[in-house]
């Protein structure tokens, strides 16, 4: 009895599994996240600057379709001179 069910369930699993392919798409999506710091002394202009052109230099890779920029103290961040981009 428990080796019919073994084999019943693993026929049902693959039945499953089947149709499900065409739900994700071959395409690759990914997510990179990262995290930016510059020196306690920086300013917030400056650290504006600064994340500005690193933001410029990720949005030239054509692998990047979008990116998020954020600096400053947030739930993330805790000091002002401290930043992060998701990208995607």
């Amino acid at each position: 009895m428990t080796l019919l069910v073994a084999v019943g369930t693993l026929i049902v699993t693959v039945l499953l599994f089947m149709p499900s392919q065409g739900l994700f798409s071959g395409a690759r999506h990914g997510e990179i996240q990262a995290v930016t710091e510059a020196a306690q002394s920086v300013s917030f202009d400056k650290m504006s600057q600064l994340q500005q052109q690193l933001a410029d230099t990720i949005l030239k890779n054509p692998a990047v379709d979008s990116l998020s920029s954020f600096i400053g103290v947030d739930g993330t961040n805790t000091t002002l001179n401290s930043g992060a981009f998701k990208s995607t």
